[in-house]
């Protein structure tokens, strides 16, 4: 990732320090071992693709349906801010609200949370933790440059710290959430947090989400790419 300015991001907070509290999902499911697929609750474009990801012992094997044309449409995309001289540089809020405001995801990523809502087995999860699983589970991409927009992310099934995070931040904030970006300006990484309280948790009443790699909400430890 690019080096990161604190900013606000419209609803979404960014913050970069550190609380002592945490917060700690307690599992008291019976861990007995199913599988089910679950087909796309949406509009179908031209090319289907399955996703896999697990709660525990249960696993999930989800249908998610692309547009090619839509697809194709961002290669054309918006991905670096242009300024006059004589004007006041984008911020990294106006970059970041490119990303998150996109509105050719929106059927897309509603869809998913449908698509999630719907299952049979593991109802005991609420959707947030199905969210966070299902995006968590998506491969990291440490090649990745330009940051893509959440349908690329999902099309190409890789995405880094700042492309599964805002995947991550949108699905959660399309779903009712108020959720928010964690950006670490030294270590160039970019985390989740889940609005919880008024106040204390991991920061402002908002526990941490590690978007890359398959830590329970509100556990911090490392990413995939190393970083603590």
């Amino acid at each position: 990732m690019n080096k990161y300015s604190l900013v606000i991001i419209s609803s979404l907070i960014l913050f970069s320090c550190v609380s002592s509290v945490d917060y700690d999902i307690i599992c008291n499911t019976e861990l007995s071992e199913e599988t089910e697929t679950l087909y796309f609750e949406g509009d179908y474009g031209d090319i289907e693709n399955f996703f896999e990801f697990e709660i525990y012992k249960h696993k999930y094997n989800v249908e998610i349906s692309f547009d090619q044309e839509i697809i194709d449409s961002y290669k054309n995309a918006v991905r670096t801010l242009s300024y006059y001289v004589n004007e006041t540089p984008p911020s990294t809020e106006d970059f970041y609200n490119v990303f998150l405001n996109d509105d050719q995801d929106l059927y897309l990523l509603q869809g998913i949370i449908e698509t999630l809502r719907n299952r049979t087995i593991g109802t005991d999860y609420d959707i947030v933790q199905m969210i966070v699983g299902f995006v968590q589970t998506i491969p990291y991409d440490k090649y990745a440059a330009d940051v893509n927009y959440p349908y690329e992310t999902l099309a190409f099934n890789k995405g880094d710290c700042d492309e599964k995070s805002i995947l991550l931040c949108k699905l959660l904030n399309l779903e009712g959430y108020n959720s928010c970006l964690f950006i670490y300006e030294k270590e160039q990484h970019m985390a989740v947090g889940l609005k919880v309280a008024d106040e204390g948790y991991y920061k402002n009443g908002y526990v941490f989400i590690e978007s890359t790699t398959t830590w329970p909400i509100g556990k911090k430890g490392k990413s995939t790419d190393g970083k603590e």
